[in-house]
């Protein structure tokens, strides 16, 4: 968890560590204590951490880092049934640039990179072998099928 909390608070220079933040930080963690015990989700606190790192590296003009996506949505896929994380994540990328491009520059953040054309579609490239990527897997196309099997089931 803390490496995953370093990552995004370098991914994220802006964020602020004030008092209030700290305080934020210590109630969630006392509230979610008992959840700390060794479990494989703290792998997937990692990847979701990795993919923003990765992403927002591309932003910044890193487009080459996307790349890696792919292999570590294998990993992910074959630790953790929360893969589909991934997907979200590159998907909300995806439409979040779209919606970019359409919306004026006076609705823009000042502080707002656009990613460079030619990483826009790489990362929609990407973004099919994540979806293509959990395959690589021992149970193949039914352990890419799980996390959708297991979401039916807790609707029953």
């Amino acid at each position: 968890i803390s490496l995953s909390i370093a990552v995004l608070l370098h991914i994220f220079p802006s964020v602020r560590l004030n008092a209030v933040t700290a305080a934020i930080a210590i109630l969630t963690i006392l509230a979610a204590q008992e959840r700390f015990s060794m479990r494989t989700e703290f792998l997937t606190f990692f990847y979701i951490a990795a993919f923003l790192w990765i992403l927002e590296s591309a932003r910044r003009g890193r487009i080459r880092a996307l790349w890696a996506l792919p292999v570590i949505q294998v990993f992910w896929a074959n630790s953790h049934g929360l893969f589909v994380l991934g997907w979200l994540i590159i998907s909300a990328y995806i439409i979040g640039e779209k919606l970019t491009q359409i919306l004026p520059r006076s609705m823009k953040g000042d502080d707002y990179e656009q990613f460079p054309n030619s990483a826009y579609r790489r990362l929609f490239i990407v973004g099919v072998l994540c979806l293509l990527a959990p395959i690589a897997n021992p149970y193949l196309i039914d352990g890419w099928l799980f996390p959708w099997i297991q979401i039916g089931r807790a609707h029953v």
